[in-house]
C-alpha cells in the first residue's frame, strides 16, 4: 500500500493518492484511488478509483513511482477531472513500523482475525495529480506478507 495525504492545517484543498498491488496465484493487479477535496466549498473537485496497468507502478528499495494516464480508460471510475497521475515516494528507511503476528477485531455481530507480517516506512512525496502539483508532502509505503483472514459470525 502506498499513500500520500497532503493535509496542511491551512490547506484549501486536501489531496490523497493510494495505490495497492495484490498478487495471488491468479496474477497481479494494481489499483489506485485518489481525491482532491476543496475545503472552502466542502466538496470533492475530483475523485477516481480503479485498476491501472501493473507497468504504471514501479517499486524499488528507495522509491515507489506511479505514472499513469487515467483519461483514456473507459473502465476507470472518476468524478470531476481525470488525467495524468505522476508521483514519486522517496522512502525514509529511518522511520518505519513492523508488526508480525495476529490482529483480531471483535464486534457484537462478528469477529475477524488476520495473521501475517505488516511493514511500513515514511516517505517524502512529490508529483502531480490531474494537473495539481504536490511537493514535499508526507506519505508512506507499506507491505503485507503471508496474510490470512478468518471471519466468524
Amino acid at each position: 500500500m502506498f499513500g500520500i495525504a497532503d493535509t496542511e492545517r491551512r490547506a484549501v484543498a486536501w489531496t490523497s493518492v493510494s495505490i495497492s498491488r495484490n498478487t495471488t496465484t491468479a496474477g497481479t493487479e494494481t489499483y489506485i484511488e485518489y481525491y482532491v477535496y476543496d475545503n472552502c466549498v466542502g466538496d470533492y473537485l475530483t475523485y477516481g478509483n480503479g485498476r491501472i496497468a501493473n507497468a504504471d507502478f514501479k517499486v524499488s528499495h528507495k522509491t515507489a513511482k506511479v505514472r499513469t494516464d487515467l483519461s483514456y480508460d473507459p473502465n476507470f471510475y472518476f468524478y470531476g477531472a481525470s488525467g495524468r497521475v505522476d508521483f514519486t515516494w522517496t522512502i525514509n528507511p529511518d522511520v518505519s513500523d513492523r508488526y508480525d503476528g495476529t490482529y483480531e477485531s471483535k464486534r457484537p455481530d462478528y469477529r475477524a482475525r488476520q495473521k501475517g507480517t505488516w511493514e511500513s516506512n515514511a516517505a517524502a512525496v512529490s508529483g502531480t495529480i490531474v494537473g495539481k502539483s504536490i511537493q514535499n508532502a508526507e506519505g508512506g509505503v507499506g507491505s503485507s506478507k503471508s496474510v490470512s483472514r478468518e471471519t466468524f459470525r
